[in-house]
């Protein structure tokens, strides 16, 4: 008796969890695409479908100033400890 118990209350929060695994996923498909259509996601899907196959295009050059420029994180300073 007891066995059956446990038993259905396994499946039960099984099934559960099934259930709202699917109905997040729903929720949060329709919240993504909605964003996406607010950002104009849906212009830049109809921008790479419209071009040839074999085309190469850059979408992003980067700075043509920092070409030889050395990555200036600040001065290294040397320290000493000090015992109290």
């Amino acid at each position: 008796m007891i066995l059956k118990i446990i038993i259905f209350i396994f499946l039960f929060f099984y099934l559960i969890g099934i259930l709202f695994k699917g109905i997040i996923r729903f929720f949060f498909g329709r919240m993504t695409d909605s964003f996406r259509q607010q950002q104009g996601g849906g212009h830049q899907q109809q921008y790479y479908s419209q071009r040839r196959e074999g085309e190469v295009t850059i979408d992003y050059i980067g700075d043509k100033n920092q070409k030889g420029k050395k990555n200036n994180d600040g001065e290294y300073v040397d320290y000493i400890e000090v015992k109290d």
